[in-house]
């Protein structure tokens, strides 16, 4: 068996994907008419040469104008389903999904509203295609901690359906010391913890120390930069702290994703973080406006690019199941078809 066809092949967990950026261009222009809402872009191809992403800030810049078009019930269940029905196909077993309710709140869409839809197209996606997934409510690090108050108070209510609660958006110096009060809170009411910390930003090192130390968390989104600090790494290895890197790119180097350096930058930096014995997994983070690269994709192009054994791959995925926050039984259940899985293949001499 060849390596692109035992990627395809082999069970995979996806922990790193924003329902807001699983909208796919097609789909913008298709919900933009539908509500009513007036996009600066007059087809799907003039959104996707907007889709040009040269730093942090011109994504998000995009991406707003994107969340916009999410309104009523319907909108976030067709996002969730669509992200859910092809992620199956592609042998994912199971996906961490993220949403910013602050992002919605703000535009006076109801938070019921938001989960609502989410929820439904979880449910029908694990009922068709036996995708299983669970929710991430992340907060905005530039929105108002009284806003994430607000936020994380409707996330009591839906406690049973939201497993972690993570920190994205616009990455403000020191923004760890902004959320240690609301973490703490969060811990205490039974959620799991994660936090961005994306690649190369200023002072990313101090970034990665403050979301271990003060934050306590339980994973990092990105973090490659971590591999610039040997105690941290030593930290990370020792609590066992899931690292979820994503080499994606946009729809202008899509044609040739191995020269967009972003790309080369992250994926490098998860095979070093692989050789380093830290838990780092690979994932799509926003397929539907990053270039339309969903795991199969990026596991493909990222072995094309760094060379990965497949021990390495199982490795990856392996690292991922071990990652996810489901009970005991769940985790082996998954394990359990990655390894059989791979033996299948050791047994032929393939591994």
């Amino acid at each position: 068996m060849n390596k692109e066809k035992f990627i395809r092949g082999i069970p995979k967990a996806d922990l790193h994907m924003h329902v807001e950026g699983a909208i796919e261009p097609e789909m913008a222009i298709a919900l933009a008419q539908r509500n009513g809402v007036d996009l600066p872009y007059r087809s799907a191809d003039e959104l996707k040469a907007a889709l040009d992403f040269q730093c942090l800030q011109s994504f998000l810049a995009v991406l707003k104008n994107l969340v916009s078009l999410l309104i009523h019930e319907q909108d976030f269940y067709e996002v969730t389903f669509n992200y859910l029905k092809k992620s199956s196909f592609q042998n994912v077993a199971y996906a961490d999904l993220m949403f910013d309710p602050q992002a919605h709140m703000s535009r006076g869409v109801a938070f019921d509203t938001v989960i609502q839809g989410i929820h439904r197209a979880q449910q029908d996606a694990e009922k068709e295609f036996g995708i299983r997934s669970q929710l991430i409510m992340n907060f905005q690090r530039d929105a108002s901690i009284e806003s994430a108050e607000q936020a994380l108070d409707e996330a009591l209510r839906y406690r049973d359906r939201i497993v972690a609660v993570g920190l994205d958006n616009t990455e403000l110096p020191q923004f760890y010391t902004l959320f240690t009060d609301l973490f703490r809170r969060a811990r205490a009411a039974g959620f799991k913890l994660t936090s961005h910390c994306d690649v190369d930003e200023p002072t990313a090192v101090d970034h990665i120390r403050g979301c271990f130390n003060q934050l306590q968390v339980d994973r990092l989104d990105h973090g490659v930069n971590v591999l610039e600090d040997e105690q941290l790494m030593e930290q990370a290895r020792s609590q066992q702290i899931c690292f979820t890197a994503c080499p994606t790119t946009d729809y202008i180097t899509v044609k040739d994703p191995l020269s967009d350096p972003y790309v080369q930058r992250v994926s490098h930096a998860a095979k070093a973080m692989l050789e380093a014995g830290l838990c780092v997994t690979v994932n799509t983070d926003d397929p539907g406006i990053m270039g339309g690269r969903y795991i199969n994709d990026i596991l493909i192009d990222l072995d094309r690019l760094v060379t990965l054994s497949k021990a390495e791959i199982v490795q990856l995925m392996r690292n991922a199941f071990n990652s996810i926050w489901v009970n005991e039984q769940e985790r082996q259940d998954y394990l359990t078809a990655l390894e059989n899985y791979a033996e299948t293949y050791a047994n032929h001499g393939e591994l």
